[in-house]
């Protein structure tokens, strides 16, 4: 009996999870849909909408949204607040080469040391993307 109680407990918070990431992705489609397609939007729903996807993290592991954030910063003309959040980002994950991809978009006009250690670590994970390209 005891473990038939377990296993429904277990069940229900699997369930509530579920819809708790269910929820997140949502919130985080129509905030991502609104930032890009109405794009510009006013700063103050930019802000609203940017504090929607970061609000939408709730309990997701995917990480892949604070990319996604990273490069609303850069089409909306924000390359320092890009910076940080994509230092952020490879501090916690630096195998993740999407992440150097946007530190090094995001740095190189304003940061020429940040975006030669980036552009170091895209090589470093990707060589041959520098044989490919000369």
């Amino acid at each position: 009996m005891l473990l038939r109680g377990v296993v429904a407990l277990v069940a229900v918070l699997v369930v509530a999870w579920l819809g708790v990431l269910y929820r997140d992705e949502r919130v985080a489609k129509t905030a991502s849909d609104k930032i890009f397609y109405q794009n510009p939007l006013p700063p103050a729903e930019y802000e609203r909408q940017m504090n929607r996807l970061r609000d939408a993290r709730l309990v997701d592991p995917d990480r892949s949204w604070q990319l996604v954030q990273v490069r609303y910063m850069l089409l909306y003309g924000q390359p320092r607040r890009a910076i940080e959040a994509a230092e952020r980002f490879v501090r916690s994950e630096p195998d993740n080469l999407e992440g150097w991809v946007l530190l090094f978009n995001a740095a190189r006009e304003l940061d020429s040391g940040r975006a030669r250690e980036a552009a170091a670590q895209i090589r470093r994970l990707d060589p041959l993307s520098v044989q490919s390209n000369g």
